[in-house]
């Protein structure tokens, strides 16, 4: 079991390598599309018609892929009373099914969010100003979702494989 897990590690990692890489290439065209929008707004009176639905659908896959990344480096926020309370086999039994339950999520979701991207009335959407089909910001969420699962359990075989210690949130010093 420890092969596949250091295996499914390994490809987490570089699947979240790319996932970081594409993020921070929307981010670019993000911001860039951002400036060019005020630049022609209010500097040369003749707006882009379309900047704003671009800036929407480049935010919404940043927003997902975004996620997914925090989880995969379990930086999420959260709130820890519980945890902060607990030690030993209570702490791990909570950390195992809190992960267990974000695997479950995230395939519910994924498998949901994939029929309805999939269905008809979907796939013939086509945004307003562009030029691009809406399925493809829609898309965001099942392809955010199945990293979630292949995050998830990997952070779960971390967990079993280690007992619960050290915990999977870094911890910073103040």
């Amino acid at each position: 079991m420890e092969k596949r897990a250091n295996m499914l590690t390994r490809v987490s990692d570089v699947i979240e390598t790319i996932t970081v890489w594409i993020n921070v290439a929307i981010i670019a065209v993000l911001a860039v599309n951002l400036v060019a929008a005020v630049v022609f707004r209010y500097f040369l009176n003749s707006p882009i018609y379309w900047a704003d639905e671009l800036s929407l659908i480049l935010f919404a896959w940043i927003t997902f892929l975004g996620g997914s990344i925090g989880l995969k480096r379990s930086m999420m926020a959260s709130v820890t009373l519980l945890e902060d309370r607990l030690k030993g086999t209570p702490l791990f039994i909570l950390r195992l099914v809190s992960q267990i339950s974000i695997v479950l999520f995230g395939a519910v979701v994924g498998v949901y969010s994939w029929k309805w991207l999939t269905s008809e009335g979907v796939l013939n959407q086509m945004a307003t100003t562009l030029p691009v089909p809406l399925w493809v910001t829609f898309a965001a969420l099942p392809v955010s979702m199945v990293l979630i699962v292949l995050f998830g359990i990997d952070n779960l075989l971390k967990l079993l494989q280690t007992g619960g210690t050290p915990p999977l949130k870094e911890e910073t010093a103040p």
